[in-house]
């Protein structure tokens, strides 16, 4: 007996898998019909016979129960029969589609794994597959570094000083007209007289500070030896060179000494270095959180020689005036040298000054920034910059592009699947149930 329909498929191999052992000959079989007769030649059925079906003991043993148990094969199989070859076409399609969605959906959970290490904080997969790329991406996630970093130590840096500047001490004025200023009114032959005492005495460097300081002492005795020196010429030209403007010139130079030594002075010298030092320090806590260019923020390098120099070079040329207030004292080349020198170093400080005053407001402003900012927030969004980076490396890129494949592979397989139940349920409604 045959399968049913088989006759109609043409299908030999239930008659083959009968013949009787031993037997060589192929198996024949003649059936008649009302049309004439239809034959099997051992191989092949001469013609189809659809509307033909025989139910033979392997039909049974997969079709109907068969010993103790109905498996779920011939429950599947019964089916079959039931909705005909269309519905089995239809069946069979959608459960090779169901298993092809399955593997997609293994698949799709494998690439999803993969990919997850790359997102952001609370960043969905889908979030991350859709970031666009961003062309200054390396310096957002710097920028947020230093955000992330002043947020995490923000009662260190509110605590923090601002960098320093620079004093600024000017070249004093006045001081070439002083080293050139001589007494007006005195009378040609007094000076002259006074010079000539001077010179026989050895008292050229020094006498008219002496002489100047005596003549307080002195009225019509010589303090000194005790003899009358009312009227006579020497002491008449002393009391008209060494006036009040005398004094007055000499209190000038004094002054001017006294300033350059305290304005140009080591201690001036050694504030500048403190500054330098704590500048030094603060930039190197600054950097870590506030952007600004920090470069040539120090003192410049001919600083120290320019200062000590200029003092050196204007001390000697006072205490030369001081020797003689009656003299010129002229400004000689090395000390207009070390003028230019120090009027350079002056500029440049000038020039520092105003660069870390741009950095002592970039840092206020960055104190009142951090007054108001969250620490969450700001790793949130470092979070999501180093996501757009990753998204967008070759290799992420690259599992990116199979996993979006996959999902459309998948989405195009439930689509088709869709369609092929609505059809297998449409044959069942007009099949199965009439």
């Amino acid at each position: 007996m045959c399968r049913p329909t088989l006759p109609s498929h043409r299908q030999p191999d239930q008659l083959i898998g009968r013949k009787s052992l031993g037997i060589t000959e192929a198996s024949k079989v003649e059936l008649l019909f009302d049309t004439g007769v239809i034959r099997f030649d051992g191989g092949r059925w001469s013609e189809a016979k659809p509307s033909f079906s025989i139910f033979d003991g392997v039909f049974v043993a997969e079709n109907v129960h068969a010993g103790e148990v109905v498996d779920v094969a011939q429950k599947r199989n019964l089916y079959r029969i039931i909705v005909g070859s269309a519905g089995v076409g239809l069946a069979e399609r959608d459960s090779e589609l169901a298993a092809d969605s399955r593997a997609r959906t293994t698949e799709i959970s494998a690439s999803t794994r993969s990919l997850q290490p790359h997102l952001g904080t609370g960043m969905s997969l889908e979030t991350f597959l859709n970031l666009e790329p961003q062309a200054d991406i390396d310096a957002e996630i710097d920028r947020q570094e230093v955000e992330v970093a002043a947020l995490t130590h923000i009662d260190t840096i509110l605590a923090r000083p601002e960098l320093s500047t620079f004093d600024l001490h000017t070249f004093p004025s006045g001081i070439r007209e002083t080293l050139r200023r001589t007494l007006d009114g005195i009378a040609d032959d007094a000076e002259r007289m006074i010079e000539k005492h001077f010179a026989s005495h050895n008292m050229k460097n020094g006498g008219g500070n002496w002489v100047s300081t005596g003549l307080n002492f002195a009225n019509d005795d010589c303090p000194f030896c005790g003899q009358g020196i009312a009227g006579l010429p020497l002491v008449k030209a002393f009391r008209a060179v060494f006036s009040d403007e005398y004094a007055r010139l000499h209190n000038d130079v004094s002054a001017l000494r006294e300033r350059i030594t305290s304005d140009f002075g080591e201690g001036f010298i050694a504030t500048q270095a403190a500054k330098a030092e704590r500048n030094n320090s603060g930039v190197e806590f600054w950097k870590e959180y506030v952007s600004f260019d920090w470069d040539g923020l120090k003192l410049p390098p001919a600083f120290d020689d320019a200062v000590r120099n200029l003092r050196r070079e204007l001390l000697d040329l006072l205490d030369r005036k001081a020797r003689a207030p009656l003299e010129v004292v002229d400004v000689p080349p090395t000390c207009e040298a070390a003028v230019e020198a120090y009027r350079k170093v002056f500029e440049d400080l000038a020039e520092l000054n105003a660069k870390i005053a741009r950095a002592n407001a970039t840092i206020v402003a960055k104190k009142q920034e951090l007054g108001t900012a969250d620490l969450e927030g700001a790793k949130q969004r470092r979070s999501h910059l180093q996501a757009v980076k990753a998204r967008h490396t070759p290799t992420v890129s690259t599992l990116c592009d199979e996993h979006n494949r996959l999902v459309a592979e998948k989405a195009a397989i439930d689509e088709e699947r869709g369609a092929i139940r609505a059809e297998l349920n449409e044959h069942t409604r007009t099949v199965v149930a009439p």
